[in-house]
């Protein structure tokens, strides 16, 4: 599921989604075009939660948190409490339940939210405490992970059901850990990928509660997103080439894609997406969106447009894509794109 990318006091969301339709890729085009807007995440029953935008063509714009069946296209509109300021309610990621969750943010700093299915109402998820949260991954179960952040230090969270559990305060959590630290990934089984800010750097860090906490210093490995078997992908840096990589849970080795660029997000059927360096045509390189079969090392370019990213994928291998302003999606199945 979704790995998303924390900035300072508000979250800058990708676009997603899902659905099996045919159209150009190697143009540059998405299979499917959903609108104006951004999508966070697609869910492995296809439904994608983020917000798009309307135009009635005299230039206002109204902006709408969604939920939509990529299947047919319907949509649920996510209701919020009165007073709250739409274009600062950002979703994050959707279980498999069709629970979205989020962030609400404005000027005083930010809160963790949950919407539920049934009624699409938002609730407060619980702060611990913290002065300002931020809610930045979801697993396919549900479970929510990011972090907290009061009296000058930022600890790793997760929302498990009702319940928050500040990993920072669990016995053997690591120095580095309890300074700026937050959780960029979780899966059902509560492997957490994590990064930490101690002492000028920046550290990996993973936990689960078998063996608790692993720390990996240096700037070598990026670990992204990790799916319910424990395969955690990201990128290996080597003699100054950023390569896309995978690593098994349970000693963090990495296995390098040989290519140039990282991924970022993976499924349960072992098909990652990621960023891979391409020519432009003009003498430089551009980062362009690409699919790939872990097993094999195989890598599918999905389009040859710099201004397209993919960010994640359901387990049918429907992609995750953001650019042009648009909420768009791929489906290749099995990174192989589509033709035509």
């Amino acid at each position: 599921m979704a790995a998303t990318t924390l900035s300072s006091g508000r979250r800058v969301i990708g676009l997603v989604v899902a659905s099996v339709a045919a159209a150009s890729l190697l143009t540059g085009c998405f299979e499917r075009d959903f609108g104006r807007g951004e999508l966070a995440d697609i869910n492995d029953d296809g439904r994608a939660v983020g917000r798009l935008i309307d135009d009635d063509g005299s230039g206002n714009e109204a902006t709408r948190v969604v939920a939509v069946d990529t299947a047919t296209g319907a949509e649920q509109v996510l209701h919020l409490p009165s007073g709250w300021s739409l274009p600062d309610v950002l979703p994050v990621g959707i279980a498999d339940d069709g629970t979205v969750y989020g962030n609400a943010a404005d000027e005083s700093g930010s809160v963790g939210v949950r919407w539920t299915p049934a009624t699409g109402e938002v609730e407060v998820l619980p702060d611990a405490g913290f002065e300002l949260v931020l809610v930045n991954t979801v697993s396919d179960g549900g479970i929510a992970g990011g972090l907290g952040r009061g009296g000058g230090v930022e600890a790793p969270l997760l929302w498990i059901g009702d319940d928050v559990v500040d990993l920072s305060a669990l016995p053997g959590a690591p120095v580095q850990v309890q300074g700026d630290a937050w959780v960029t990934a979780v899966n059902d089984h509560r492997q957490v990928v994590g990064r930490a800010w101690y002492g000028g750097d920046y550290f990996q860090f993973t936990w689960d509660p078998t063996s608790g906490f692993r720390l990996r210093p240096g700037s070598d490995i990026s670990l992204g997103a990790v799916n319910d078997d424990g395969v955690v992908v990201g990128s290996f840096t080597e003699a100054g080439i950023q390569r896309p990589a995978w690593y098994d849970w349970a000693t963090l080795t990495p296995h390098v894609i040989d290519d140039r660029g990282s991924a970022s997000g993976v499924n349960d059927s072992g098909m990652a997406v990621g960023q891979v360096w391409r020519p432009d045509g003009k003498g430089s390189q551009q980062l362009i969106p690409a699919c790939i079969e872990l097993s094999t090392g195989e890598l599918s370019e999905l389009s040859r447009s710099a201004d397209e990213r993919a960010v994640t994928l359901n387990d049918a291998g429907a992609v995750v894509g953001i650019g042009h302003g648009r909420a768009g999606m791929w489906n290749p199945g099995s990174c192989v794109p589509s033709s035509g």
